[in-house]
């Protein structure tokens, strides 16, 4: 697996050490799950990465719409972005 660029492996087991510390049996804490995840594909663990990312996979994703704005250049006016 290639690494990004900005992930710090000279430091990762003190970073999974901190992101095991964020999580707790039956939390809904996911989104740190999520990182602890990642850390430890980083790390080459990846039975445990597989297994965190499993419990992530069977989790609702809520739809929540953005909205954004544009310009008019016409009229100069704010307008919703399509």
């Amino acid at each position: 697996m290639a690494l990004a660029p900005d992930a710090d492996v000279s430091n990762g087991e003190a970073i999974l050490y901190h992101l095991q510390r964020a999580l707790a049996p039956g939390d809904k804490n996911n989104e740190a799950r999520f990182w602890l995840a990642r850390q430890h594909c980083l790390c080459g663990d990846t039975k445990v990465a597989a297994t965190l990312f499993g419990h992530l996979k069977k989790l609702p994703v809520l739809c929540v719409p953005k909205i954004r704005f544009g310009v008019d250049a016409a009229i100069g006016r704010r307008k919703l972005a399509s």
